[in-house]
């Protein structure tokens, strides 16, 4: 006979099972309370179930509520659905947990699960003690402690208001095709319908979404799919105003229709679309052209490298960088047949002309002062990744350039990389360094109360929630429509997992003016800090106010393209724009600093309509829509830096050979 090991080691198991499923979103499978239990009875083997007193060893209420109460739970971690008898035990509990989990594992899931109570069952109870003249004895019992995410004084609506959430995410998937939803994306980015950019990132999570569960085979993966993203948004798209759009252009609407329908519903009655929508015919008008010129391979752009460029057409070029540049032996030769010219800078203010003519020629090396304010200065070269005789631009060289149209910082960066509004009136940030599940919460002037339990539109990104951990999370609150009053910041740590790299900044961003506020240490696991309050004036004007002690308002540097501001940088070349490169004069020029070890991270746009030959300005709202198709991608070799166009008028630090100046353009 087989030797039995204590029930205890059972239920501690299946005890500490739930506890690791807890950080998860908590569902239940398809399979009825009674079927659980009865399932459980029969399961053990023959002889293990022994007659105690009147019932079976394990037929109690307590171990019947919970059965019947959470005998069906199940989680989705890593894309995979496991049970609370997932456990590994000795017999004859093996057999039983194996029964189990073959009967919940096997069934769909239903809904997520709730319930009024924080626990159900209890570890122990003690009978006996003299009462009959019984012995005192302890009994061991299944339990457990429901996660606060899954409490609800009105759980049934709560069941059944995922039921129908999960209905709506799949007729949204089966509603809209992944061919209207890049054509509204193509839309959105170049300009042509209003609000567009709003909808943005919901466009691009339903094409993300749809793209991913297109590699499913079987309908049950999808399933899983579906409940374990149940509240990513993409459920409610198809009642979204977007979402009807896609909808239409799905079943088959004129793509004029279509969007007059969608703008209807957003725009103001006055309202006249700028742009006009691009069409088949013109796409096709503007490709023959392009052909005719002999264009077609100048479409495709990349990032420029340093080996594309002349020494003939720069102004300035390290002496570790000359070697790589085209037409270096050349200039190498000619070089030595000059004569050196005498130093004739001096530390302080020069214009840029003087800066060219008079302190270039003698330099040996320039380091450029990030200062934070020069973020939309930086810029990148691109070029064709093939070259051709024909040109497509209005200079008679295959270069261009873009400056950053991206995010302004590094935490910027990554909200917009988990889709969060980045071009909002109002933006409030959160991030931090580790596993904790950190909330950021805003008490409205309204009373209204932004949190991932309500919302409002405006939360839209929850990061390290339920199951999912990053070490690079971002929460964000993004607000269009503000109204005159106080808005308070509060974070919130609703999970504790670690201790270390603990702390965390908030970031407001208000009308181009950034607010950085750092705490070296995270709340309590529970426990709330109250940050900031934003008084917004009747004037539309803000004011800023730190509440709790241990918090800094620093203006700490920011990291952009893989360089630090507030420091020096190393000028590996200085030139002109490409369109002043040689005899070229068209349009503003702009000087450009290349900057060692600065790398543009984002897809480059390489054409601008501004840019084109007069030929093909007649297609430029196709153009528009190519821009955005035929973006660079990262590239280890790319020039990229600041640029400052002669239009502007600003002041740059710079050092040459060490000595520190400044140069003042306009």
């Amino acid at each position: 006979m087989k030797t039995k090991v204590p029930f205890t080691d059972f239920s501690k198991a299946v005890y500490e099972k739930f506890e690791s499923m807890k950080s998860s979103t908590l569902f239940v499978a398809d399979v009825g309370k009674d079927d659980v239990w009865r399932t459980y009875l029969e399961s053990f083997p023959d002889g293990s179930n022994e007659i105690f007193r009147e019932r079976t060893e394990h037929d109690c209420n307590c171990c019947s509520q919970f059965i019947k109460r959470v005998g069906n739970v199940v989680a989705i971690i890593d894309g995979k659905v496991t049970s609370i008898w997932d456990v590994d035990v000795g017999w004859p509990y093996s057999v039983v947990a194996d029964e189990m989990k073959s009967l919940v594992l096997g069934r769909k899931i239903r809904s997520k699960f709730y319930y009024n109570q924080y626990k159900i069952s209890q570890e122990e109870t003690i009978s006996g003690g003299g009462y009959d003249g019984l012995d005192t004895e302890v009994f061991n019992h299944f339990h457990c402690e429901i996660p606060r995410s899954a409490f609800s004084d009105g759980y049934v609506s709560k069941i059944a208001d995922s039921k129908q959430l999960f209905q709506s995410f799949i007729n949204t998937l089966k509603a809209v095709n992944v061919d209207s939803l890049m054509v509204i994306s193509g839309l959105i980015e170049s300009g042509s319908i209003y609000r567009g950019n709003e909808f943005l990132s919901a466009v691009k999570m339903m094409i993300g979404t749809k793209s991913f569960i297109s590699d499913m085979d079987k309908q049950s993966d999808i399933d899983v799919f579906i409940w374990q993203h149940l509240d990513c948004g993409a459920a409610r798209f198809k009642s979204s105003v977007i979402g009807t759009l896609a909808v239409d252009l799905t079943d088959g609407v004129d793509l004029e229709t279509a969007v007059a329908k969608y703008e209807s519903k957003v725009a103001p009655e006055n309202y006249k679309r700028p742009k006009s929508l691009i069409t088949e015919s013109m796409i096709k008008s503007a490709l023959n052209t392009v052909d005719e010129l002999g264009l077609r391979g100048q479409i495709d752009r990349r990032h420029a490298s340093i080996d594309d460029v002349s020494v003939n057409d720069i102004i300035f070029v390290d002496n570790s960088v000359r070697p790589l540049m085209r037409d270096a032996l050349s200039d190498s030769l000619m070089s030595e047949a000059k004569s050196k010219a005498k130093p004739t800078h001096n530390a302080g203010i020069v214009s840029i002309d003087e800066f060219i003519s008079n302190v270039v020629p003698s330099a040996s090396s320039i380091d450029i002062f990030f200062d934070s304010e020069m973020v939309k200065n930086l810029v990148s070269l691109t070029s064709p990744k093939i070259e051709g005789s024909n040109k497509l631009f209005k200079w008679d060289n295959d270069f261009s350039w873009s400056y950053n149209g991206g995010a302004a910082d590094s935490i910027k960066q990554k909200v917009k990389n988990a889709g969060g509004d980045i071009d909002c009136q109002l933006r409030v940030s959160l991030s931090w360094s580790n596993y904790d599940d950190l909330d950021i919460h805003m008490l409205e002037p309204s009373g209204n109360h932004i949190s991932y339990s309500n919302m409002s539109g405006k939360l839209d990104v929850d990061m390290n929630a339920g199951g999912r951990k990053s070490r690079d999370p971002v929460e964000n609150i993004a607000i269009n429509d503000m109204s005159e009053g106080v808005y308070k910041v509060i974070v919130n740590n609703y999970t504790k997992r670690e201790s270390i790299d603990a702390g965390f900044c908030i970031e407001i961003e208000f009308d181009g003016q950034l607010t950085r506020i750092y705490s070296d240490n995270s709340p309590l696991g529970g426990q709330s800090i109250d940050v900031a309050s934003i008084t917004v004036s009747s004037s539309g004007s803000i004011e800023i106010d730190i509440l709790s002690d241990g918090l800094t308002n620093s203006s700490a540097p920011v990291i952009e393209w893989g360089i630090a501001s507030s420091s020096y940088h190393k000028v590996k070349t200085m030139m002109l724009s490409p369109n002043h490169w040689g005899f070229n004069s068209s349009g503003n020029k702009h000087f450009m600093f290349v900057v060692d070890g600065c790398e543009n991270p984002e897809p480059v746009r390489g054409i601008y309509n501004e840019f084109l030959r007069d030929e093909l300005i007649q297609h430029k709202k196709v153009f528009e829509i190519l821009a955005q198709k035929t973006k660079c991608g990262f590239s280890e070799n790319q020039l990229s830096g600041f640029g400052f166009s002669e239009t502007i008028k600003k002041t740059i630090d710079v050092k040459v050979d060490g000595k520190p100046m400044t140069i003042k353009f306009n």
